[in-house]
């Protein structure tokens, strides 16, 4: 698996998440809502900083499965499909048990 590539996706989804936090911080700002200001903009900023941090250099090799393990990289992909829908099939269930 090719891990610097795996944590550059990462980053980006951390730092979109961290633009999706600006929304709350922004209409606190609006309302004078200190405590979501600060509420908000502690984690907004460290989101951004680890999300920037992973992004800083572009992985050179853009595959995160290498074509040496392909047969692996398929079990690994069948593995997390079975993960996928066993936990969409259970994840009523958990609902359910909350709000009884």
């Amino acid at each position: 698996m090719n891990y610097r590539m795996i944590s550059y996706i990462m980053g980006q989804i951390l730092k979109v998440v961290g633009l999706f936090m600006l929304l709350p911080i922004l209409v606190g700002f609006i309302y004078g809502e200190q405590h979501v200001v600060s509420s908000f903009g502690i984690p907004f900023l460290i989101t951004m900083a680890v999300g920037l941090i992973f992004t800083i250099k572009k992985p050179k090799n853009n595959a995160i499965f290498s074509t040496a393990s392909r047969n692996n990289s398929t079990k690994a992909i069948r593995y997390g499909s079975v993960l996928f829908k066993t936990g969409i099939k259970t994840l009523p269930n958990s609902l359910d048990s909350i709000f009884n």
